[in-house]
């Protein structure tokens, strides 16, 4: 019996001996290769990231230039009590950085999404709200003025005024948080 015994523990000496070594070394490089894998995509994320806060940041920052060269210098220097003489209807897209990454905004960090978000609800806003000012001009132009329409005219600036101050403060904002992501 003791024979058996003894023979039977050379068998598992062997067998773990000859299949133990190439076990673990199966386990370490397949865990090897899962860390290499696990930091190379956490790699080509952050790349990702950072291309798309700066394609939204150029973005950003040329619609804030193209706004103010188009209308929003014209909305600053209108002075209390008057009212926007004339309206721009935008038509192209000039949000088409955004909307073509938009499933990319899960890249940032919560905080960071809403600051560019706002961003662009705002700008979107801010355009609708230029078209409708352009449809009232147009409607106030086309019959003689009378008393009703100046107070609407001075109404409606003073909310673009407003509206515009956000949209600025928001495109800071916005561009700030992109570039310290």
């Amino acid at each position: 019996m003791l024979n058996i015994d003894l023979e039977a523990s050379k068998i598992v000496a062997s067998l773990i001996e000859k299949v133990v070594p190439p076990l673990l070394g199966v386990i370490t490089g397949w865990w090897l290769k899962e860390r290499s894998d696990s930091r190379r995509w956490k790699r080509e994320k952050e790349s990702e990231k950072k291309a798309f806060c700066s394609a939204l940041v150029c973005e950003i920052e040329g619609i804030r230039e193209r706004y103010m060269e188009a209308i929003g210098s014209e909305i600053e220097k209108v002075s209390p009590g008057d009212f926007l003489r004339r309206a721009v209807v935008i038509k192209e897209d000039y949000f088409t950085v955004f909307e073509a990454n938009a499933a990319k905004i899960g890249l940032l960090k919560p905080d960071d999404a809403k600051q560019v978000v706002a961003f662009y609800i705002a700008a979107k806003g801010q355009a609708d709200s230029l078209r409708t000012y352009k449809m009232l001009l147009d409607e106030v132009s086309s019959h003689a003025t009378g008393p009703t329409q100046g107070p609407a005219l001075r109404a409606y600036t003073e909310q673009l005024k407003d509206a515009q101050k956000a949209l600025i403060h928001l495109a800071d904002l916005a561009t700030s948080a992109l570039r310290n992501s």
